[in-house]
């Protein structure tokens, strides 16, 4: 710090000297302005660099995919996993797999890679291409996510976060209890959780916060 605003105080005291008193004020204002903003972590930082591996889940509403004369099937959502690492400048995003779903149900898949992952923090973020969410493609994310989470948690990767649209936050946590997973506060740090999976769910803005135990599927027998 010093090394920085050094140079800034010598210019200003040069300026007092040579009655540049005004000049020399507006360039220290403007410096400690640039200075502070710089200092400010940018948004693919804060979202990212956070994590090694981030998992893009992408949802798009398409039109005349699997509905054919006579059909039921539909709306149906094409959603487009890719990974990448924010700390690795040198790693080029992995298109990992595409899937579409109609509500709860997966009507195709392909797999463009495997899972090539080293041990590391994981995190999932789901976006929307129309920019807002719809309960069908909160629906499909929700699915891909955790049929993803399977595939990490085979590999004993483990996820730190499931990153939302503020929009999409209600619709997917009602579609959470499909799987086994009840939606609730986080819960004290002096507070037993019995549990064996936990998930934290938040939405992008920060401002809502909750966390995915695993309980029982519905209809599994496991309840009887």
């Amino acid at each position: 710090m010093n090394k920085i605003l050094g140079p800034i105080f010598d210019f200003c005291g040069i300026g007092f000297r040579k009655g540049r008193l005004a000049c020399a004020l507006v360039f220290l204002t403007t410096a400690l302005a640039t200075l502070l903003i710089l200092q400010l972590p940018c948004k693919s930082q804060s979202l990212g660099k956070t994590y090694d591996y981030l998992f893009l889940i992408e949802t798009e509403q398409v039109r005349d995919q699997f509905e054919y004369n006579n059909s039921i099937i539909g709306p149906v959502v094409k959603t487009k996993i890719t990974y990448s690492q924010p700390n690795n400048e040198d790693a080029e995003p992995v298109h990992y797999e595409d899937l579409w779903m109609h509500g709860w149900n997966i009507l195709g898949c392909r797999r463009m890679h495997d899972l090539d992952l080293q041990s590391g923090q994981v995190a999932f973020e789901v976006r929307h291409k129309s920019g807002f969410g719809s309960l069908q493609e909160a629906e499909a994310a929700a699915k891909a996510a955790l049929r993803l989470f399977v595939d990490l948690y085979a590999r004993r990767q483990s996820v730190s976060v499931i990153l939302v649209p503020d929009e999409s936050m209600g619709y997917m946590l009602n579609q959470m209890p499909q799987a086994g997973f009840t939606p609730g506060p986080e819960s004290a740090p002096d507070v037993p959780v019995y549990s064996p999976i936990v998930i934290p769910i938040r939405t992008v803005s920060g401002s809502q916060k909750q966390v995915l135990y695993y309980t029982t599927p519905p209809g599994s027998g496991d309840d009887e």
